[in-house]
């Protein structure tokens, strides 16, 4: 993987991360349930967000080493999976 990649990624889990415990401590302080959840939602994106960057660079990855496909096809393929994703994700 990538340094610059990997580095990106664990940056973005320490922020959620430290999102985590901001929501035990908002429970822990009897914090409205409205705003709990509300900060839950934004952790769940943020880790739908490194798993589509995680997986669009495997995926940039493995068409890498296709041979020899036309920028359309690669574009078309990855457009194609990218959207999958996307649909898998809403249906969590």
């Amino acid at each position: 993987m990538d340094p610059r990649l990997q580095q990106d990624l664990q940056n973005r889990l320490r922020c959620v991360e430290g999102h985590v415990r901001g929501v035990a401590l908002m429970i822990g302080q009897n914090r409205p349930v409205q705003d709990i959840v509300l900060q839950m939602e934004a952790i769940e994106g943020s880790l739908r967000a490194v798993r589509r960057l995680l997986l669009q660079t495997e995926l940039e990855t493995l068409l890498a080493g296709l041979n020899q496909p036309t920028e359309e096809e690669r574009k078309a393929l990855h457009a194609t999976l990218v959207a999958l994703l996307d649909f898998s994700q809403r249906s969590d």
